[in-house]
């Protein structure tokens, strides 16, 4: 796998996850730097891409101009693709990703979604859904203390919720599969921002058991 991360403003955050999987898969950790991305990517076809970034956010504001055509063929080869906190948002000005993002977090510049997603810093409990448990038997819900939980995502397409998050009488995807647009699976993993969240033991724990169903998946 190779987890390309922001900064995510100074938490650091793609760090802690690439640390959370490194004895469940291979993982080539890249921070910022889309040079080296574009390097792993050709050096490591059909592996599955996996981003914890939201595009323009400091240190991160520009691409190389082959980068979209290097994603873009990797991912139509049929590579699984994990999108990990905003990382709906990783390529959000690129038309086809959006529409490859079933659910993603909206950007105030996005060109299709007038509304942009919001996240209030509340503490609140991540629960399995029926859908969840027979997907990933054990699957264990989770309680997280005051973090940022992200609601109004946009909605375009059908897809498979293993956990929920409630906010003012709505259940919010927080964990998600869905197929890609040219083969392959996308897996969303949204909550965690804080680094006493993302560093804690529960935290790690659900994640991980989440990971090891997407890792065994066909």
């Amino acid at each position: 796998m190779i987890l390309f991360a922001d900064r995510h403003y100074g938490t650091h955050a793609g760090r802690w996850i690439a640390g959370h999987l490194s004895d469940l898969t291979d993982v080539v950790f890249v921070e910022e730097d889309y040079d080296a991305l574009i390097r792993a990517i050709h050096d490591r076809p059909g592996e599955a891409l996996a981003f914890h970034a939201i595009f323009a956010t400091p240190g991160n504001e520009s691409m190389p101009p082959e980068m979209e055509s290097v994603i873009r063929t990797h991912l139509d080869g049929g590579a699984d693709v994990w999108i990990l906190h905003g990382g709906s948002a990783a390529f959000w000005p690129w038309t086809w990703w959006r529409q490859l993002m079933r659910v993603r977090w909206v950007r105030k510049d996005d060109e299709d979604v007038s509304t942009p997603s919001w996240h209030p810093v509340i503490p609140y409990r991540i629960e399995v859904t029926d859908t969840g448990e027979a997907r990933c038997p054990g699957l264990e819900s989770l309680d997280l203390p005051e973090d940022e939980l992200y609601v109004n995502l946009h909605q375009s397409g059908d897809i498979e919720t293993w956990m929920t998050a409630e906010y003012e009488g709505v259940a919010w995807p927080q964990v998600y599969t869905h197929p890609g647009l040219s083969g392959g699976t996308v897996y969303g993993w949204i909550p965690g921002h804080k680094p006493e969240v993302i560093r804690s033991e529960r935290f790690r724990h659900t994640f991980r058991q989440v990971a090891q169903c997407w890792l065994r998946s066909p």
